[in-house]
């Protein structure tokens, strides 16, 4: 495939990064965002998971969900980009991030969740990419979700 060619050509995959906080097979957004990523049809899209929280935290978010979902980003024809996110008002993971999508000329970014829809959007929008997708979340009045998430 020619990487200059123009978006829509036949020669020209899409390039699509998704972007989640956390890998792993067991939380709803979580599976939805590593099946989005690893499913892509290869012939048709250059497809990239970003996990901003890469390595996962010791609090008990890792462990085996998170490495079968990494076994399974090896296994497809996607790429994995961690991001090493781990604590409040960091900027460097976001920094790292957008200079992949400029450097990638990504066509699409697709976030998932709240603190990954806020960074992703405004990443996104500085990064130029033409198409910036922030999903609706789910969030009970007892637990408001923060922008770090």
């Amino acid at each position: 495939m020619n990487a200059s060619a123009p978006l829509g050509s036949p020669a020209r995959r899409v390039r699509v990064v998704t972007l989640i906080d956390i890998l792993s097979m067991s939380g709803g957004a979580e599976r939805l965002a590593l099946l989005a990523a690893t499913r892509l049809d290869p012939e048709r899209f250059d497809s990239t998971l970003a996990v901003s929280r890469w390595p996962p935290p010791s609090e008990g978010i890792g462990g085996e969900p998170a490495q079968r979902a990494r076994e399974l980003v090896e296994q497809s024809n996607a790429r994995f980009l961690p991001l090493g996110h781990s604590k409040k008002a960091e900027i460097a993971p976001w920094v790292k991030l957008g200079r992949f999508l400029r450097s990638e000329r990504t066509d699409v970014l697709h976030a998932h969740k709240f603190g990954s829809n806020v960074w992703g959007s405004l990443v996104g929008t500085l990064a130029r990419v033409p198409v910036v997708l922030a999903g609706p979340i789910a969030s009970s009045p007892s637990r408001r979700p923060t922008v770090d998430e």
